[in-house]
């Protein structure tokens, strides 16, 4: 019993060698709206998520850093065969299809919606 235990408290308890982004503080967004000079232009790209951080409110999209806003205001998500979506529905592997704006070294997005596989768009 003591053994089984043990085992249980090992793989139910977070590992600090395991955990990602444990020291990175989360981005004031206000701070960058207040400091944007003049206008923005949207983008668009499409690719593979290849991370989400939901706590932190930020994703990887074909190696580059996207910020999805703070939850307060919730940016705008499709999933593929519907009209709605969250981002919390979102999953790693999935292609996306992301508008943003690009202002102080950030890639703020503001629309995502899921796109059928496509490994050609992995760039």
């Amino acid at each position: 019993m003591k053994l089984y235990i043990c085992l249980l408290l090992f793989f139910w308890l977070p590992s600090p060698a395991f955990a990602e982004d444990e020291d990175e503080e989360p981005v004031d967004f206000m701070e960058i709206v207040r400091n944007v000079q003049g206008s923005v232009a949207a983008r668009e790209d499409r690719g593979e998520l290849q991370m989400l951080n939901l706590s932190l409110r930020k994703g990887t999209i074909n190696g580059y850093t996207y910020l999805f806003g703070p939850p307060v205001d919730p940016i705008r998500v499709k999933m593929l065969g519907s009209d709605g979506g969250a981002l919390e529905l979102l999953a790693e592997g999935m292609y996306i299809k992301v508008k943003y704006f690009k202002t102080q070294g950030y890639r703020i997005a503001f629309d995502l919606e899921q796109i059928p596989v496509d490994p050609s768009l992995n760039h």
